[in-house]
C-alpha cells in the first residue's frame, strides 16, 4: 500500500476518496484506511459512517489475528449489480469480454472475421458472441451497464465512423446505434 494518500484533505471529497480507496485496494479495517490516507482512525469513522448509511460499503468481521484486542471489522465496497461488455474489433477478429462492475473478468469469446471489409458481418458476429457470453454467465442484456468498444477507425462526436481509408465498410456507420 502507498504510505499516504494526497487526495484526502479539506478541499477534496474525503468520503468519495475513501470509497475510491476501498474499491482500489479491497476490504480493509478503519486503522488500515487511516494508515493509507494519513488520517486518524477518528477521522475515518464519520466517512465510513456516511458510506455505510448511503449503502456504498458494508462491514464484515475481519479474519482472526494473533494478539489481544477487539476483533477487527472490514470495510468493503458494495459492488453494484450488472456487467460491462468489452468489444474488440481487430482487423481479423471480433472478441467480446464480460466483467462485473468491480472489474473482475467473468468470461470472453472470440471469432475470426474480416472486420475491415464486412462491418455488417462483424456486427452480426458480435451480437452472437454477446448473447453467448451473457448466457454463459447467466446474465441478461438488461444486466449490461456499459459497453466499451475498440473500433477499426476514428469515431466523430456524433458517434459515426468517418474514415473510409482504414475500414471502408465502416465509413458513415452510426456505431452506437449499430
Amino acid at each position: 500500500m502507498p504510505s499516504v494518500d494526497p487526495w484526502i484533505g479539506p478541499r477534496g471529497s474525503a468520503v468519495q476518496r475513501l470509497l475510491q480507496i476501498l474499491r482500489a485496494y479491497g476490504p480493509m479495517t478503519r486503522p488500515d484506511a487511516a494508515r493509507l490516507t494519513g488520517m486518524s482512525v477518528g477521522g475515518i469513522r464519520p466517512l465510513a459512517a456516511a458510506l455505510l448509511a448511503a449503502g456504498e460499503i458494508t462491514e464484515a468481521p475481519a479474519p482472526p489475528r494473533a494478539g489481544r484486542g477487539r476483533p477487527g471489522v472490514l470495510l468493503a465496497p458494495v459492488v453494484p449489480d450488472g456487467v460491462v461488455l468489452g468489444l474488440d474489433f481487430g482487423h481479423t477478429h471480433v472478441a467480446v469480454a464480460v466483467a462485473d462492475l468491480s472489474g473482475e473478468h467473468l468470461t470472453r469469446d472470440r471469432r475470426e472475421a474480416d472486420v475491415d471489409h464486412g462491418a455488417s458481418t462483424a456486427l452480426a458476429i458480435t451480437a452472437t458472441l454477446v448473447r453467448g457470453v451473457l448466457d454463459a454467465d447467466a446474465r441478461a442484456l438488461d444486466d449490461v451497464r456499459l459497453v466499451v468498444a475498440g473500433l477499426p477507425g476514428p469515431v466523430d462526436r456524433d458517434g459515426r465512423m468517418r474514415s473510409s481509408t482504414i475500414a471502408a465498410s465502416w465509413a458513415q456507420l452510426a456505431i452506437a446505434e449499430a
